[in-house]
């Protein structure tokens, strides 16, 4: 093996353990919240040393950081990734809106928020990053689509992109996901959902749509 070949493999080991380590906090992150979870026991999960998880997180904000980019990314990545070839308005929303619903429903996302919610005011970085990489990435991504929408006329030129994002993520939001964040109900079956999908893309279209 040659040195540029021995790198590569280190790197990819090194990449593959990171990895490791954020699956397995993401897991106790939402199993036992943020101030029951320690270092020294995703530590003890993952295998090795605490001098290990160190090399890679400094602190357990830095960890828990991590595994919250790590949950946006594979969630709202595809939504980027889709809406940047995308161009049929409705049926675009529409995947929009089920893509946020399923997410938000799923045990990662919802147990995010809550310890989001609930650490915010005393952890400034996380607010932080949730307000630029989480809802403001989110909202971002839907604005860049719509302009490209408003261009191609199909919504109304006197349309501001950025606050129409932000009152259509409000739209999938307002039912089902405020009950499950605020109450912790369990998820509704898929269909109700899907109601709440079509009645938010309907209601936005309604106002913006040509």
């Amino acid at each position: 093996m040659n040195s540029a070949t021995a790198r590569a493999s280190s790197s990819r080991q090194s990449d593959e353990r990171r990895q490791r380590i954020v699956t397995v906090a993401t897991q106790m992150f939402i199993d036992h919240g943020f101030a029951r979870t320690s270092m020294s026991q995703v530590a003890a999960m993952v295998g090795g040393s605490k001098t290990t998880l160190w090399s890679y997180f400094p602190d357990k904000n830095a960890l828990f950081m991590a595994v919250a980019d790590d949950l946006i990314e594979r969630y709202f990545g595809p939504v980027e990734r889709y809406l940047a070839l995308a161009s049929d308005l409705r049926s675009d929303l529409l995947h929009v809106a089920r893509s946020l619903l399923g997410a938000a429903m799923s045990p990662e996302i919802s147990g995010l928020m809550r310890i989001a919610t609930a650490e915010a005011r005393h952890f400034e970085a996380l607010a932080d990053m949730f307000d630029t990489r989480g809802l403001g990435y989110g909202w971002q991504v839907i604005s860049n689509y719509l302009e490209r929408a408003r261009a191609a006329g199909q919504i109304v030129t006197s349309c501001d992109t950025q606050i129409a994002a932000r009152q259509f993520v409000g739209l999938c939001q307002s039912n089902w996901v405020q009950r499950v964040m605020l109450t912790g109900a369990p998820p509704p079956r898929p269909e109700l959902l899907e109601e709440d999908a079509r009645s938010a893309v309907d209601t936005f279209l309604l106002a913006f749509a040509r």
